[in-house]
């Protein structure tokens, strides 16, 4: 069976990161571990949210934890999606090296008609790493905007 490593939020109020990506994953037959960058109240689109966002080193330190007990390797597919910290998205890429797995990558970067949900800065991380190592992007329309700087075509008439 393959297994996936999911990078991504986690929020006690509603869907979002693990929550509403791991389910749906495990109902495709496919084992999911979930790492959690972040533990909020809600959302950040609504505007104030409370919480904890994992840094760089706690992700790597929970890495080193996987990596002890040998099941870096054991992962088919690395998921991820919101982080706050733009050191993450390079560990994220090294992992997806040492495992040897696919990466597929959600650039959670913000919405219309919010606008960015996270700091600027991770734009230009997602560009330079994801979007050049990345098997699968899944940006949304505000996303690939941001990313590419241009507009859809469906738009550019």
């Amino acid at each position: 069976m393959q297994r996936v490593l999911s990078i991504q939020s986690h929020v006690v109020r509603g869907k979002c990161g693990n929550a509403s990506a791991a389910f749906p994953v495990e109902l495709l037959g496919l084992e999911v571990d979930r790492l959690n960058t972040v533990q909020f109240s809600n959302h950040t689109g609504y505007g104030s949210w409370t919480g904890k966002m994992l840094e760089t080193a706690e992700v790597s330190s929970l890495l080193e934890g996987l990596r002890n007990k040998g099941w870096i390797k054991k992962y088919d597919v690395i998921l991820s999606g919101y982080m706050r910290d733009k050191g993450i998205c390079q560990v994220i890429s090294d992992l997806v090296d040492e495992a040897g797995a696919t990466w597929v990558c959600d650039p959670v970067l913000g919405d219309y008609p919010r606008g960015l949900y996270v700091p600027e800065d991770l734009v230009e991380v997602h560009r330079d790493i994801s979007c050049k190592k990345a098997a699968v992007l899944t940006p949304n329309q505000f996303e690939a905007e941001c990313l590419t700087g241009k507009l859809p075509i469906i738009f550019a008439y």
